[in-house]
């Protein structure tokens, strides 16, 4: 059975506090010529019959680790590169437990999937892009001005399209930033897991070992899901990789992707994360903006 991704699916860098240089990842066109060059699909499949002791005490460290992280704030950038699509958002981010958002964005190149905007502890606010048709999953072709369209995804400004509220589901699965998986990690790092990377069993992922990056070491899982399908209805094969830090936090999600017969990266990165900083439920009181008449 295919799995959709999702909204826009991302991928996330979280700089530790110690290492505030983002991770490099390869460029859509890097990735493209290099493929050209090997004259192979860039997935590579995995098929480990049995969990990896590694992968599982490591995600035994992942869950004890958000087990005590009690709050969250962080700048993101986030980018989808392909033949298709060219898309980027820079924004930040605040966390609280149990069931508190906000999500503000600074810049949004392009009208982007209906995005988390807040939760306020009892509902969840979605903004929807007024170009966008839920019916076929697309964006229908009008002007757009990028740093309006940022402040309306952030629920700042009205207009532009519409904010829904629903009540946050008991298993928090409405409550989420398309598919960036440390965002998600941040409630329940195995539901996100398991939604984002498409797999039934966490510990199944396959452990990579580690890789040092600006001076800090990384620990990598991947996993690989034959017959998926992006946004706007093409069939793909993803390698999906998540990036775990010396504080068992997961840092980046990496996908790889085909689209229009080529490669595609999709990545969001956060930056300047801190963690258990006071923070207050009243801090998260939302209300949409009324329209000026």
């Amino acid at each position: 059975m295919n799995r959709a991704l999702s909204a826009a699916t991302i991928t996330v860098f979280a700089s530790a506090a110690a290492a505030a240089s983002l991770l490099p990842f390869p460029s859509a066109k890097a990735v493209m010529e290099e493929a050209d060059r090997a004259k192979t699909d860039v997935l590579r499949p995995s098929r480990d019959a049995s969990p990896d002791p590694r992968t599982v005490e490591l995600l035994k460290r992942v869950r004890a680790a958000y087990s005590r992280t009690r709050t969250m704030s962080a700048d993101f950038t986030y980018s989808v590169t392909s033949v298709k699509r060219q898309q980027v958002a820079e924004g930040t981010i605040r966390l609280m437990r149990p069931n508190l958002a906000r999500v503000t964005f600074s810049s949004l190149r392009e009208p982007a999937y209906p995005n988390l905007v807040a939760s306020d502890g009892k509902r969840v606010f979605t903004f929807t892009p007024k170009n966008f048709d839920s019916a076929t999953r697309r964006f229908r072709d009008t002007p757009y001005n990028a740093a309006l369209g940022a402040r309306q995804a952030s629920g700042l400004a009205a207009q532009g399209g519409t904010i829904t509220s629903a009540p946050i589901a008991s298993d928090k699965s409405n409550l989420r930033l398309w598919d960036a998986t440390p965002v998600q990690a941040f409630f329940d790092p195995m539901a996100a897991i398991r939604n984002t990377l498409f797999t039934s069993d966490p510990n199944l992922l396959r452990y990579e070992g580690k890789q040092n990056l600006n001076g800090v070491t990384y620990q990598v899982l991947s996993h690989f899901y034959a017959n998926g399908n992006i946004a706007g209805g093409e069939d793909s094969d993803f390698e999906q990789r998540i990036y775990i830090g010396p504080d068992n936090l997961i840092y980046q999600y990496v996908l790889e992707f085909r689209s229009g017969g080529r490669p595609g990266v999709q990545v969001v990165r956060l930056r300047n994360v801190r963690v258990n900083v006071p923070m207050k439920t009243s801090d998260f009181a939302f209300k949409p903006p009324v329209a000026r008449q």
